[in-house]
């Protein structure tokens, strides 16, 4: 596996039509996926993560949506460029997307299996018991149990981690270079999502595939994640590899998302006797943005140049992070 990149996204922006006038949701967001690697996305709600998901599938309904500017390059053409048939092509096919919540992305009055299946029609022109197998096939891959009784099932007769499966095996059904994966362990059980994080890894090994994680969950990007992107109010906030990330975080905000879960120094004592440390405050309203840094209401590092001046998203010394602050966390050994 290379770190030649499968996916680019460059200067996104994405903006919605509100009574509060137009925001933007997606401001000038810019990464890359590297060919069968893992990237997560982080952030609280509203930070824009989910969006930009929709950005790349190009699901962003208009109006009120927009995307707006910026470029996303697969294989060497800007998605954005492409008209909607030829995006059809790419859609569920060379790119798919597991929707963060799989009840109400299943269609409740066809089967699972016809609903795999007639991905597998659409894009791979196969007949209907040819779909139908390869449907088969795919939920004997993704771990459902019994899965030719299996596929005549409706949602509603399946559990909640087993519609995820059923949705894991409908994105991949046509083994897709790149597999966005919108929350996928949401409203799961623990043991569920495990399962669900070691079957999204197994089938990465085995198809070679890029996977793009969205969460808010800063335990699953540790498991699977070799590089983490930080979202705050639309923007890319800070960039690392996940190792460096969780070893020293540049980005207040960032550190104060690490602060808020709970974790265990080497003596296995809780840090300040067992309490979480809360970020203060909430996330603006996209409508109300402060001038300057959009983080600096809640940065206990605050400065009167951070009122003023909005920070760039650049390399932070000694480590390299890419993080928007001027005045970053100090960088540990």
């Amino acid at each position: 596996m290379s770190d030649e990149p499968v996916l680019s996204i460059e200067s996104l922006v994405t903006e919605f039509r509100t009574e509060a006038g137009v925001v933007r949701a997606v401001d000038c967001v810019s990464f890359h996926l590297p060919k069968g690697k893992t990237l997560g996305v982080v952030g609280e709600s509203g930070c824009g993560k989910s969006v930009t998901a929709l950005s790349v599938m190009r699901l962003i309904q208009n109006p009120p949506g927009r995307i707006a500017g910026g470029r996303i390059v697969y294989q060497g053409k800007d998605l954005l460029d492409l008209p909607e048939p030829e995006m059809r092509k790419i859609r569920g096919n060379k790119i798919s997307m597991i929707f963060q919540e799989p009840m109400t992305s299943l269609n409740p009055v066809f089967t699972v299996g016809e609903q795999v299946a007639e991905a597998v029609r659409l894009h791979q022109k196969k007949g209907r018991r040819e779909a139908l197998a390869q449907a088969v096939e795919m939920f004997r891959l993704v771990g459902i149990p019994s899965p030719e009784e299996r596929v005549r099932a409706y949602p509603h007769q399946l559990s909640g981690g087993m519609r995820q499966r059923v949705m894991i095996a409908m994105a991949l059904s046509c083994h897709p270079d790149v597999l966005i994966a919108d929350e996928p362990t949401t409203a799961l059980d623990v043991t569920i999502q495990a399962q669900i994080l070691e079957l999204l890894a197994r089938l990465q090994r085995e198809l070679g595939m890029s996977i793009l994680l969205i969460t808010h969950d800063l335990g699953v990007v540790a498991e699977t994640c070799e590089e983490v992107v930080v979202m705050y109010a639309g923007r890319v906030v800070e960039r690392a590899t996940a190792q460096r990330l969780f070893a020293s975080p540049r980005h207040h905000y960032t550190a104060g998302l690490l602060r808020s879960v709970p974790s265990f120094d080497q003596a296995g004592e809780t840090r300040k006797n067992g309490r979480l440390q809360e970020i203060p405050g909430m996330v603006p309203p996209l409508h109300l943005l402060p001038a300057g840094c959009k983080f600096q209401d809640r940065c206990g590092a605050a400065q009167p140049k951070c009122r003023e001046i909005e920070p760039h998203l650049a390399p932070a010394k000694p480590d390299g992070h890419l993080v928007r602050c001027h005045f970053p966390v100090e960088a540990r050994a």
